[in-house]
């Protein structure tokens, strides 16, 4: 399952899904499928990426997170990122991709 979290603010015009997020969804999901990877996308909505994250996570058998991480692998601070608080929080395997350096 591809995964994008958007950050509501508080704002009711915030929870409408937009054509962007989930283009970059489905953008992820074909480029899997290209690989042979069946998948599928969906946009969640909340205020706190880590905890929409271990929710979607109670719903699935055998969770497994893979993020990447620009900060860790360029050796930048990573202490708050959302990235170390999965690895924290997570009672599921977390693989972390080094971000893409140049993009």
């Amino acid at each position: 399952m591809v995964v994008d979290i958007v950050a509501t603010g508080g704002w009711p015009a915030a929870t409408i899904e937009s054509d962007e997020e989930r283009g970059r969804v489905d953008a992820v999901v074909e480029m899997l499928a290209a690989q042979g990877v069946e998948s599928v996308g969906r946009v969640l909505h909340g205020g706190d990426p880590v905890l929409a994250l271990l929710d979607l996570a109670g719903e699935l058998t055998d969770p497994l997170f893979v993020t990447t991480s620009d900060r860790w692998a360029s050796g930048r601070s990573h202490w708050y990122s959302t990235t170390r608080r999965l690895i924290q929080q997570a009672p599921h395997p977390v693989l972390v991709v080094p971000g893409d350096l140049h993009g």
